[in-house]
């Protein structure tokens, strides 16, 4: 047991050391100022969050209406049980408090990131 411990304390320690001179070798190029006078850091995190909101904004309606669709679907196949029908409507009650609070999400790191420029 005393073994398995040292090994993958071993193999932790050198992938964190790893971990940690790549950082050091890496940083002056990425906190190096562009001619804009931005960090590369800075700017490549600016678009990919713009980037990746974008996806969000296109994938979070698609969801939600298919899994809305699914809920209807499975709420007309109940054939009058009362349960199941009360299931499926607390569930579409979730996908719209979830969808509202997705786009909420992405309008507040829109408006962090507004302050990048």
């Amino acid at each position: 047991m005393n073994f398995i411990k040292k090994m993958i304390w071993n193999r932790t320690t050198y992938f964190t050391a790893l971990f940690l001179l790549l950082v050091i070798a890496v940083s002056p190029v990425a906190f190096a100022s562009t001619p804009g006078g931005d960090p590369v850091v800075v700017t490549g995190s600016k678009r990919l969050g713009q980037d990746f909101l974008k996806w969000v904004l296109i994938l979070v309606p698609i969801t939600a209406a298919s899994m809305m669709g699914y809920q209807a679907w499975m709420k007309g196949l109940a054939d009058g049980d009362e349960n199941a029908i009360a299931m499926r409507n607390k569930a579409m009650k979730r996908i719209l408090i979830s969808t509202i609070i997705a786009f909420s999400a992405v309008g507040i790191v829109q408006l962090v990131i507004s302050y990048y420029s």
